[in-house]
């Protein structure tokens, strides 16, 4: 007697179900993909970091007063 209301109450359920369903599907996705995003820059900012660091040491190194001096010299 009472079916179609048991097939609404099982409708409303199911689509309520599935809405969660889908948010929480696109709120992982979020999250995610702002979790990969931070570890691709964290790591590229690190390694840009490094070989600045290194290129830097390279460029002060002719900044010392003696390769400097011995450069004159020669020149």
């Amino acid at each position: 007697m009472f079916d179609w209301l048991v097939d609404i109450i099982s409708a409303v359920g199911d689509a309520i179900g599935s809405l969660f369903g889908f948010l929480g599907s696109e709120i992982s996705s979020a999250i995610w993909d702002t979790m990969l995003q931070w570890f691709y820059e964290t790591i590229y900012g690190a390694v840009a970091d490094f070989f600045t660091r290194m290129g830097n040491m390279g460029a002060d190194l002719f900044g010392l007063s003696w390769i400097r001096a011995d450069r004159k010299s020669v020149v």
